[in-house]
């Protein structure tokens, strides 16, 4: 929403904001980790993965959900469990699950702060 807030703060119009919903939620579909592993991506653009909010609240969400919960699941011959390989395959370690939380928090208020910024220069132009 912080996200949304700033582009949609920082466009004179509506409708110019709908235009960027595909260019802000695309990027961080596909260099998150959401679809491709993060060890696929070319290393020239991986970085850009780690400024976006997406690559956070996922592996929070991978870490709470998969972390632990199924270490009585094994397939047929007694493999290797696939909650952790989820885990492994987007480099998500639940140790740093606090590291996450606060870059992603970090994130909503820096969003928050550069739109509340963006919003008091229009006013002071306006008035």
């Amino acid at each position: 929403t912080a996200l949304g807030l700033l582009v949609g703060s920082a466009v004179k119009d509506p409708g110019v904001a709908m235009e960027f919903l595909p260019a802000i939620f695309m990027p961080q579909i596909l260099l998150s980790g959401f679809f491709v592993p993060p060890d696929l991506i070319p290393v020239w653009i991986c970085w850009v993965g780690k400024i976006f909010p997406l690559t956070y609240a996922m592996l929070i969400t991978l870490i709470v959900e998969l972390d632990g919960r199924c270490d009585a699941i094994v397939d047929e011959e007694g493999g290797p469990n696939h909650c952790d390989q989820v885990l492994r395959n987007i480099n998500a370690d639940p140790d740093d699950l606090w590291f996450y939380w606060i870059v992603l928090c970090s994130e909503f208020v820096v969003f928050r702060l550069l739109a509340l910024t963006i919003l008091e220069r229009k006013a002071r132009r306006f008035y």
